[in-house]
């Protein structure tokens, strides 16, 4: 268990962050994002006694709570492992049983049919049960004894296992929860293991599990099959790793993708359940080639691709399987590679990259080639492949966030431009309702930004991400969770006191938003704070079109204590 890690000081390399904004900074960047936005700002919860560091939750008033306890019970509810709700049963010698799959349909959202003795009757659906109450003020509803609840916003973070931890790639998982892999610390210097675990709608760790052997593994890519199987991609002892998980998290396949060194560092799945990875073979300090690979339902290669270039560094950073609509767009199977040639370093010392987008097709024949950008500071950072057939990629440069299209042909339009570059630690793209897309970006100080943009790339909202006070925040992967919330994973970095040393955490975040038709009029809170009195002069009047009316509070020092 992850409770037993050794904990860690990471030197100097990785030490070299700014403080996080204080609390009156959060309270300002909140009431900034105001009620319209896609992103509201959440509600304030009391924070768990014995607040102390980050090993456990943040509330939603920015302080850290310890966490559950990695030997807690996984629910309370006395629920099969099937799902199945039973009731009493009649006596065996007395009645035939039911026929559960003849049973009628209720009509309440949250009753399922369940055989009472040899009669149909309903009962109640598991609590945690996603529904829909109705109302439009309320997100992330769930049923509850029956009936279903309108839960309002749902914001957390959780900090998971022990030092030196970090939660490269997330997806939504079952009840409305995430489902996280990354790399777990078992030895200071030299060991480490791939990890998995997963949580519930309310961020409580349901699933903690080793994922290789503790010696030098990693997952740092995460994409699910049609039929809700998970594929996983990292590396293990030097060498690409990939690997398919049921939804009970039991291993289909485990396979290397190369014998010598080699790393993945992208996964996706097409619609007929083909795996596609990419990262990089023959890697060291100064070298190695872009790879991408094709695997079938039992981790069979398919076939392979690699693009070298003499002298340089080559490598894929994301991959998408093509939408393929019904007009237009690539054949049936084919998958787009996002990478980059790293060149000879700038004057100033810094290395200079040339960015790419490759298409093959579902043999891994080469469509075509073409440059996104010449010799710039950046990274490419994010690849989204659009049900126009087109592709929507991310560029982290000193111009800032570069959004371009790319059609079926490979020809590049502008499709948005951010502020920012280069002082983002991370970037990352990712769809979103209605073929949107959401850009989140984390800087040095603890905070950062969050972009919806529509499908046309027009900016929809701007929401300030913040995190915990007193530790700086790198996001690794997001992910829609198709219930109004945004999920990110990455790690959390904490001083250890007066030292230039640092401790990592794993955490995952929750975030909701406001996707669904305004609160009906006449809500005196909407759209403004009033009728949102403070409580006292030390508290800052706030408003969410979610949950309405609440205060944050400000810093002592603003207001005069």
């Amino acid at each position: 268990m992850h409770r037993t890690f050794s904990r860690r000081a990471v030197g100097d390399a990785r030490a070299g962050l700014a403080a996080p904004a204080d609390a009156l900074l959060l309270a300002l960047a909140l009431a900034l994002v105001g009620c319209g936005s896609l992103f509201p700002a959440p509600a304030p919860q009391a924070a768990a006694a014995g607040a102390n560091d980050v090993s456990g939750a943040l509330g939603d008033d920015g302080t850290l709570s310890d966490g559950d306890a990695l030997g807690d019970a996984v629910g309370d509810d006395d629920i099969s492992d099937d799902g199945a709700v039973t009731g009493d049963s009649a006596p065996a010698d007395t009645l035939p049983p039911c026929d559960l799959a003849a049973c009628p349909v209720p009509d309440e959202v949250c009753q399922v049919a369940v055989c009472v003795g040899a009669t149909c009757g309903f009962g109640p659906a598991p609590s945690g049960t996603l529904c829909d109450d109705g109302d439009p003020c309320t997100a992330a509803d769930r049923c509850v004894d029956g009936g279903c609840v309108g839960a309002g916003a749902r914001n957390w973070t959780h900090v998971f296992g022990g030092d030196g931890g970090r939660l490269g790639a997330v997806l939504p998982g079952p009840l409305g929860g995430a489902l996280a892999v990354g790399t777990a610390a078992y030895n200071a210097t030299t060991k480490y293991d791939s990890w998995l675990l997963t949580t519930d709608a309310d961020g409580k760790q349901l699933v903690d599990k080793d994922l290789g052997q503790p010696t030098h593994d990693d997952l740092v890519a995460l994409a699910r099959y049609p039929g809700g199987d998970v594929l996983a991609g990292g590396s293990a002892d030097g060498k690409g790793r990939l690997l398919r998980l049921t939804p009970a998290h039991k291993p289909v396949f485990s396979v290397a993708t190369s014998t010598g060194s080699s790393s993945v560092r992208a996964v996706a799945v097409t619609a007929t359940g083909v795996a596609l990875a990419g990262g990089m073979l023959d890697l060291n300090s100064k070298t190695g080639d872009a790879w991408a690979g094709a695997f079938n339902a039992t981790g069979a290669l398919l076939w392979d691709w690699k693009r070298g270039v003499p002298g340089r560094r080559v490598a894929v950073t994301r991959v998408a399987a093509a939408q393929s609509p019904a007009t237009g767009g690539l054949p049936a199977g084919s998958a787009a590679l996002l990478g980059y040639d790293r060149l000879l370093p700038a004057s100033s010392g810094s290395d200079l990259y040339q960015m790419w987008l490759s298409a093959l097709d579902a043999k891994g024949k080469p469509l075509w080639h073409t440059t996104l950008t010449k010799d710039i500071t950046g990274s490419a950072s994010g690849l989204v492949a659009q049900p126009d057939g087109t592709f929507v990629t991310l560029i982290d440069g000193s111009a800032g966030l570069q959004l371009q299209r790319v059609d079926a042909q490979g020809k590049v339009s502008k499709f948005a431009t951010l502020p920012g570059g280069l002082i983002a630690t991370a970037s990352e793209l990712i769809p979103g309702p209605q073929a949107g897309l959401f850009v989140v970006r984390d800087q040095t100080g603890g905070s950062g930004v969050i972009y919806g943009l529509s499908a046309t790339g027009a900016t929809v909202s701007q929401t300030p991400l913040i995190f915990p006070q007193g530790a700086n925040g790198r996001v690794f992967d997001a992910a829609w969770a198709g219930d109004s919330a945004l999920l990110l994973s990455g790690d959390l970095q904490r001083k250890i006191g007066k030292s230039s040393s640092s401790i990592y955490r794993a955490f995952i975040r929750r975030i909701d938003t406001f996707v669904q038709a305004d609160c009906p009029a006449g809500d005196a809170c909407r759209g403004d704070t009033h009728g949102c009195p403070p409580k006292d002069g030390c508290d800052l009047a706030l408003c969410s079109g979610l949950t309405g009316c609440f205060s944050t509070p400000i810093a002592p020092a603003a207001c005069g204590k």
